[in-house]
């Protein structure tokens, strides 16, 4: 059983009701419901033929045993009673239902001609009820003729019903009674003449979906039995609708019954206090909550589009299938496993609170929004627009998309993030708050004036600027940057802060000669490919020359393996000093498709050197100078290559 608790209103809107403002009525009558009299029959009802939209339309019934006869179908044993109770069992009933965001108005009929036999009704009287059992009856007309005749009280009946015409509201019934009656008791037979049809007519307008307030006291149950008449439409007592809004005037507790509220949608609109689902499921076109109150959905929810436009709070506690999520205010927090689903767009200054729980979604796209919590969000990809709010994302982002992050302002990510595809920083900061908030396996790809700062070491596979996005900047802070390059790339940006840079795996990364960080570059694999060597200054006054921008920034770099080359046939400035871990290191490629340019490891730069840590051997690819002074007693220096290596210093 769904319970729904809360103050405020809840609207039910039906997806086949037409809504406006007002009713909204056809120029002309419309046939109702009509009813074709067959040419023989034993059947104790006829079925209607038609009926008209907006509304549902009963059979034909007869309460007696209904005869038939070449001049048409009836019953027999009509009483000269004139009161409508003691002719319950001999009668032509039917019944019309406005449904729900539809009003009628009933204002005439058609064919309307009946057969008495000799000693069979003279009389012929319609009532109308509002209820089922004919409590409190309204005659329309009554009209009398002599018996064994055929009477058509077509326009008596019209007649009556222009000058009174009866309408019904949406999601209520008319109840009528064609009852025939004599001046004496009689066994004679009245009937509806065959091969003819019947109609009743009317106008059905279109109308805004009526507001019922509960009236069922503490408890009670929405369902569509037409006899749980717990809601008032202004002074009627009416059966709960999906077309309806709801009204509840008080903090009960209602209970909808276990199939659930098959809705076009659900719209909750609470200032204040919780509105609770649970139990059964909710199924819905959209589930709308744009109140200041709360609406916890604790039951198995499915709905192509769930909403939270209101400034309260949409709780997701049972499971739901969903295709969009649209967040423009308010929050919408998860409080277990699996309750969110579909694309989530978030915007404004709203609020999505993981939690602590574990949620597999479509793609996620915030704008302006919070994401809070320190949960799990499984995603095909994650999109950050910022240009008003700096936030700060804790959740731990997954699945195999990628991340974009556009505008001015920072997103800070301090989640253990593992998502497939790269990072697009289109605009502004991404920044990190810990160790390892990036997918070891992305790129970051980065535009004109975007900066990636760290906060803590961080692993990832490559770094990625073109020429034309020179300004992007990578701010190391004091921290270790490693780069697993496993595919060619070129990062034509800078470097900046006290940190460091390592370069593992087999593939090429290009760099230029403007980064200043000054922690130092550590090469255990692959290529390093200079676009151009370093900048220095001289000190006219000390006469000293110092290293401003280099490809390594302005630190030692430490060389345990790989290649270092230039991208072209000019020469290429190594000014930093050289720390040489063992191993084989290469300088020059001959794979160059522009031709392989010198190598110098220069010491135009005071006070640089070459340390050897270990034996080592220098593959000369190209034609390389050596021109620091390489220390390191007791380790060898080996020649590779076919290339001329000239040291051009004293060494020791």
């Amino acid at each position: 059983m769904n319970k729904i608790k809360g103050k405020g209103f809840i609207k039910f809107v039906s997806a086949f009701c037409a809504v406006g403002m007002g009713i909204s009525y056809s120029a002309l009558a419309d046939t109702l419901g009509s009813w074709v009299i067959p040419a023989s029959s034993t059947a104790s009802s006829l079925t209607k033929s038609v009926n008209a939209d907006g509304t549902t339309v009963s059979a034909l019934g007869f309460t007696g045993t209904a005869t038939s006869a070449s001049g048409g179908w009836g019953g027999t044993g009509f009483s000269a009673s004139t009161t409508i109770g003691a002719n319950e069992s001999k009668n032509f009933n039917f019944n019309i239902t406005a449904n729900a965001g539809y009003q009628i108005v009933i204002n005439g009929v058609s064919n309307f001609s009946l057969i008495s036999s000799p000693s069979g009704p003279s009389t012929w009287t319609l009532f109308y009820s509002s209820t089922a059992d004919f409590a409190s009856p309204t005659q329309i007309a009554s009209i009398t003729g002599a018996g064994n005749t055929t009477k058509n009280i077509t326009a008596d009946l019209t007649t009556a019903l222009q000058a009174n015409p009866i309408t019904v509201s949406s999601g209520t019934t008319a109840f009528f009674r064609l009852v025939g009656t004599a001046s004496v008791t009689t066994s004679g037979t009245g009937r509806f003449p065959s091969a003819t049809t019947i109609s009743v007519l009317g106008t059905v307008g279109t109308i805004q979906l009526a507001s019922l307030t509960w009236s069922g006291g503490p408890t009670g149950s929405w369902n569509y039995n037409s006899a749980n008449k717990v809601w008032l439409n202004g002074l009627n007592s009416v059966a709960f609708s999906s077309g309806a809004i709801a009204t509840i005037n008080s903090a009960s507790s209602l209970t909808v019954d276990a199939g659930g509220v098959l809705a076009g949608s659900f719209t909750n609109n609470i200032s204040s206090g919780t509105t609770v689902i649970n139990g059964g499921a909710l199924s819905s076109g959209a589930i709308l909550n744009i109140g200041a109150g709360k609406l916890s959905l604790q039951s198995s929810n499915n709905a192509a589009k769930l909403q939270n436009s209101g400034s309260g709070t949409l709780s997701l506690v049972g499971p739901g299938t969903y295709t969009t999520v649209d967040l423009t205010a308010g929050k919408i927090e998860t409080l277990a496993d699996g309750v969110l689903s579909g694309a989530v767009n978030a915007s404004g200054d709203s609020s999505l609170d993981v939690g602590t729980f574990s949620n597999t979604i479509g793609a996620l796209t915030v704008n302006e929004a919070s994401i809070v919590g320190t949960g799990i969000l499984k995603g095909a990809g994650f999109g950050f627009a910022l240009d008003q709010n700096d936030r700060t994302v804790a959740v731990s982002m997954q699945g195999t998309g990628g991340l974009s992050k556009t505008g001015s302002k920072t997103l800070t990510l301090s989640g253990s993030n593992s998502f497939s595809g790269d990072i697009s920083l289109f605009g502004g900061t991404v920044a990190t708050l810990g160790a390892d908030r990036l997918p070891d396996t992305t790129t970051v790809v980065m535009s004109s004036n975007t900066i990636l700062s760290l906060g803590g070491n961080e692993t990832i596979k490559s770094l990625y600027a073109s020429s034309a996005n020179a300004s992007a900047q990578v701010n190391l802070q004091s921290y270790i940057l490693t780069m697993n390059v496993t595919a060619s790339n070129q990062f034509v940006g800078s470097l900046v802060g006290t940190g460091s840079m390592v370069k593992n795996g087999s593939s090429i990364l290009t760099l230029t000669n403007t980064s200043t960080y000054s922690g130092g570059t550590t090469m255990n694999a692959g290529s390093f490919r200079l676009q151009a060597s370093g900048n220095k200054t001289t000190n006219v006054v000390d006469n000293t020359v110092a290293l401003t921008t280099s490809p390594f920034g302005v630190g030692v770099l430490n060389w345990a393996g790989g290649a270092i080359y230039s991208s072209g046939t000019t020469s290429r400035n190594i000014y930093n000093s050289v720390n040489l871990l063992g191993g084989a290191v290469t300088l020059g490629d001959t794979n160059s498709t522009t031709g392989a340019g010198d190598m110098n490891v220069s010491a135009d730069v005071t006070g640089v050197l070459t340390t050897l840590n270990a034996d080592c051997t220098v593959n000369a690819v190209a034609a390389v100078d050596w021109e620091q002074p390489i220390l390191g007693s007791g380790f060898n220096l080996s020649k590779g290559g076919t290339n001329k290596l000239t040291l051009r210093s004293t060494n020791a």
